[in-house]
């Protein structure tokens, strides 16, 4: 189906790499069909839980360096 991909929900959650945002990633990756982007303040702990999960991606977005 052409555009299909534009349709795709996409997810963005932040705090994901975290206890409780991983846990949340996990449970919308086990019962939502979307696209998960997992933003964390460690760009290696938000593709960790990305792969875990099988997001989308990841990103690193802390709120203290962000312009």
């Amino acid at each position: 189906m052409p555009g299909a991909e534009m349709n795709r929900k996409r997810i963005l959650l932040v705090g994901g790499a975290g206890v409780f945002g991983s846990r949340l990633a996990q449970g919308l990756a086990d019962t939502i069909d979307a696209d998960g982007l997992i933003a964390g303040r460690r760009l290696s702990k938000a593709e960790a839980i990305a792969r875990k999960v099988r997001a989308a991606s990841a990103v690193r977005l802390d709120r203290n360096t962000a312009t």
